[in-house]
């Protein structure tokens, strides 16, 4: 296995789990967004607030994927 053949095998772990996050990030800012503006909260700490417990949902969830992942590829070196 070469140094292009490694790069490109974690580039694409990483591309997955790159567009994993950002998807529920954007999501996550527009659903607070919508929320904010129905019951007319105005805390601009709320939607930094939301992010940062899906990003710790979605590393307990998904991270453990991503580590066996990259685990199994430098396992094969």
């Amino acid at each position: 296995m070469t140094v292009i053949d490694l790069a490109a095998e974690c580039l694409s772990i990483l591309n997955e789990a790159i567009i994993i996050f950002s998807l529920s990030f954007v999501f996550t800012g527009v659903i607070i967004g919508l929320l904010q503006t129905v019951f007319s909260v105005q805390d601009p700490g709320l939607p930094m607030a939301a992010k940062l417990l899906v990003f710790i949902v979605l590393l307990t969830q998904i991270g453990p994927g991503i580590y066996e992942q990259f685990h199994l590829l430098f396992y094969q070196l």
